[in-house]
């Protein structure tokens, strides 16, 4: 059950490889992309702090806690802070595919993370591997099958995604991710039949599961 608590903060995550995804569609906005460092040939390390042993054990308590309830099919809702979250990305072995990748913050309802992830992994077809490397800050979640995302910002080396790019982005984004869920429980484990609720309130990510 660990990759279903895992795939909490990862199903929000693979939003923004489908934000680069939509924008790579146009060769223009890859080439503006690409240049700017936005979408890349290679990684770009995003660097964790590392929690003290007394924070990584309160984050770990929270996330055994998620899985647990998961586990038992009872309805249990658990708060995380972006400390939190990232305490469990630096040292959490279930999150070790994103260790070293993304970094996160959220305040005022906002998430905001700084990613580095391979496109070709879902969304992205090519020859040659390249890689998502931005910040993207977001609203929104995830509520009785179906998601409600929206984008408000999303930035890589020296380039700002325009607006116009981003309106577009939104209004297929959620349905996007929606129809490819059964695919990304298949690579990462996401098995959104066992979440009744993601939501950002304040300065957390709140997951409540479901009772059955």
């Amino acid at each position: 059950m660990g990759c279903f608590a895992k795939g909490c903060l990862t199903v929000l995550i693979l939003g923004f490889l489908c934000l680069a995804g939509v924008l790579g569609t146009s060769w223009y906005v890859f080439h503006k992309l690409a240049s700017n460092n936005l979408i890349s040939d290679a990684p770009m390390p995003v660097q964790l702090q590392q929690p003290t042993e007394a924070q990584y054990q309160e984050a770990d308590t929270s996330f055994t806690k998620l899985k647990s309830a998961a586990h038992e099919r009872r309805e249990e809702t658990v708060s995380f802070t972006a400390a939190d979250l990232n305490a469990l990305l630096a040292r959490n072995s279930d999150f070790r595919d994103l260790s070293g990748h993304a970094r996160v913050e959220i305040a005022n309802s906002t998430m905001t993370i700084s990613l580095s992830a391979p496109l070709d992994s879902f969304l992205w077809s090519s020859k040659k591997r390249r890689w998502f490397n931005g910040i993207v800050r977001f609203t929104g979640g995830y509520e009785n099958g179906e998601f409600n995302i929206n984008v408000e910002s999303a930035s890589g080396g020296d380039y700002d995604v325009p607006d116009y790019i981003l309106s577009r982005v939104n209004r297929n984004l959620s349905q996007v991710i929606s129809d490819n869920t059964d695919d990304w429980r298949d690579e990462v484990g996401v098995d959104l039949r066992r979440i009744k609720r993601i939501s950002i309130e304040g300065d957390k990510l709140v997951v409540t599961t479901k009772a059955q």
